[in-house]
């Protein structure tokens, strides 16, 4: 399936490239890959965006901090502080990368898990102290164990009723196979 998308994509990119950049302004091959990199990232993005149930419950907190945010019980200036932060760790990672120091970009990198491991630790501390995030968190939860078990029971089902044409099949065709020799059996004596 994966190889037949490719193909498609890379069709409809030749045929993008030849028509639309009939002048040598742009080398086509270069729009044909462009159209193939848009087409398969769009792809990963939309199948990320349908079966990732951790996006929905990172959601449900940010409308949750957003509504405390509203509310007045929250400073944004926090927010906004952390969110500058880590664009300055960002760029600090580009410029080092840029740069070529592998020792400073692995301790860098280094320094960013075990922030990251201190931020998601906090993260946990302010769900458990929210009863109302905590208690929409544990029903999304439950909603998708529930999707879970659904689509468990319906592969359940299509592989009980394959197995089940299997089997007709195969006993039809061993009744078609005895009819057929004792019909055999019955001429030749």
């Amino acid at each position: 399936m994966k190889k037949t998308l490719y193909a498609l994509a890379l069709g409809i990119g030749i045929v993008m490239a030849t028509t639309a950049f009939a002048d040598d302004s742009v080398d086509p091959e270069d729009a044909t890959m462009n159209a193939i990199d848009r087409n398969v990232e769009e792809g990963r993005l939309a199948h990320f965006r349908q079966h990732s149930p951790m996006r929905e419950a990172k959601k449900i907190i940010d409308d949750y901090i957003q509504a405390q945010i509203d509310a007045g019980e929250l400073d944004p200036a926090v927010i906004e502080q952390g969110k500058a932060q880590r664009l300055a760790l960002v760029e600090e990672i580009k410029a080092l990368k840029a740069a070529g120091d592998q020792e400073a970009l692995a301790a860098k990198v280094a320094e960013l898990r075990a922030l990251r491991h201190v931020q998601r630790d906090a993260m946990r501390e302010y769900i458990a102290s929210n009863d109302e995030l905590r208690d929409q968190l544990a029903e999304h939860r439950d909603e998708v164990k529930e999707k879970r078990a659904e689509h468990r029971e319906q592969i359940r089902e299509k592989r009980t009723e394959h197995r089940d044409k299997v089997s007709e099949k195969r006993a039809e065709r061993r009744d078609r196979i005895r009819e057929h020799r004792r019909e055999q059996a019955d001429s030749g004596t």
